[in-house]
């Protein structure tokens, strides 16, 4: 199992909520936790939306590449995407301040579940769902991928990936509950 928080999604996030763009790529995330107040922008939003689709699902899931596309001057790789491009070029400085800080957060609460032990939560059930199998889990990969999203709650992405909230990372009970079924899938 992994756990990371890609800075491209939290962008893309962040982009979305403060520019009020209403995206239909699966799945329908809540806003971010803390919220981002919209703002009034420029432009056709519809437009914007399809294409904050089409970035979405080329910057899932958080790779290299995604991180790459945010880094260059100009943002030349959403040149065909224009409408995005422009709200990127507006919002991009503060999208990724707000990143760096929910980063840190996270950072934080990492810490702070490590002293208390909290962190073993997912090692632990691994071991009940070997003990309720009677046999040692089969090898297997998870992705969890954090997000600052409102509500405490995950999304199955797909076999191996999983999108969690802050929110349910900070609670071990929660997330033992919800990470169980997802698990023993997999296990």
């Amino acid at each position: 199992m992994s756990q990371d928080e890609p800075s491209p999604l939290v962008v893309a996030l962040y982009v979305r909520d403060v520019t009020g763009l209403s995206p239909s790529a699966e799945p329908v995330l809540p806003p971010l936790d803390p919220p981002v107040p919209a703002e009034q922008v420029d432009g056709d939003v519809e437009v914007a939306s399809e294409q904050w689709d089409q970035w979405w699902r080329r910057a899932w899931p958080g790779t290299l590449e995604s991180l790459l596309e945010l880094s260059e001057p100009g943002l030349p790789a959403f040149a065909d995407e224009p409408e995005l491009q422009a709200l990127l070029l507006r919002f991009l400085p503060e999208a990724r301040a707000w990143s760096d800080a929910r980063a840190e957060e996270l950072s934080d609460l990492t810490l702070r579940q490590y002293k208390s032990g909290d962190d073993l939560v997912l090692c632990h059930l691994v071991r009940e769902i070997e003990r309720d199998m009677r046999r040692r889990a089969a090898p297997f990969k998870l992705r969890i991928v954090e997000l600052p999203l409102a509500g405490k709650t995950g999304w199955v992405v797909s076999a191996d990936q999983v999108i969690v909230t802050h929110a349910l990372l900070a609670d071990p009970q929660a997330l033992r509950a919800w990470m169980h079924p997802v698990v023993a899938a997999v296990a």
